[in-house]
């Protein structure tokens, strides 16, 4: 069973909202490798931030209202600041929407004791992190995880919680908590439900 953190008390019918696949624990661009297991979301959802590129300096073009860990790794749902308010935002909603934009990535800290280096002719991998703090999330045009995408069919107030809850899964109100271990993956049967939305 996965848990769910919600973020931020938010209208559950404002629309535009999207949601991704954050993390998982794919092998990266950089032969890196991060355990979604080992990500501390607890400073990060006092401010969950959605920045364009990794740019700190600019205004955030959104906020994460949905964060949790499934069985591929962390999930999150995102709202756009309110069309009007950032020219940013507006063009980037826009280019998600219109599917030209998918991808998004993290940027992260690692914590003492969770950086393992891989062993040359042995690993993929040069390096994982086995434990460390989100610190953002961004919209950008090429992820380091290939697996960092938007996930289709599904984002949105009721029918988010609906679903989850037809995965078993539990949203909470929590703002600071670390979600439970994540469960299985989805079913046949759950794909093709979501599929069909």
């Amino acid at each position: 069973m996965s848990e769910f953190i919600k973020s931020l008390t938010v209208d559950e019918a404002a629309g535009g909202r999207m949601r991704f696949l954050i993390t998982s624990g794919a092998l990266d661009r950089d032969k890196e490798i991060l355990d979604p297991d080992g990500m501390d979301t607890t400073e990060f959802m006092a401010n969950p931030v959605l920045l364009w590129g990794h740019d700190m300096s600019i205004p955030a073009i959104g906020k994460v209202v949905n964060l949790g860990k499934s069985g591929r790794g962390w999930e999150a749902e995102v709202e756009w600041a309110p069309e009007g308010v950032h020219p940013l935002a507006d063009m980037v909603r826009k280019l998600y929407e219109s599917k030209i934009l998918n991808a998004v990535s993290i940027r992260f800290l690692p914590l003492e004791g969770g950086i393992q280096q891989g062993i040359q002719g042995q690993d993929d991998y040069w390096r994982k992190y086995t434990r460390f703090k989100l610190l953002e999330l961004s919209t950008v045009n090429v992820p380091s995880n290939p697996e960092a995408l938007r996930v289709r069919g599904m984002a949105g107030g009721e029918k988010f919680n609906e679903w989850l809850k037809s995965l078993g899964s539990t949203p909470t109100e929590a703002v600071a908590e670390a979600p439970a271990k994540a469960g299985a993956e989805l079913s046949k049967k759950n794909r093709t439900a979501i599929r069909s939305i």
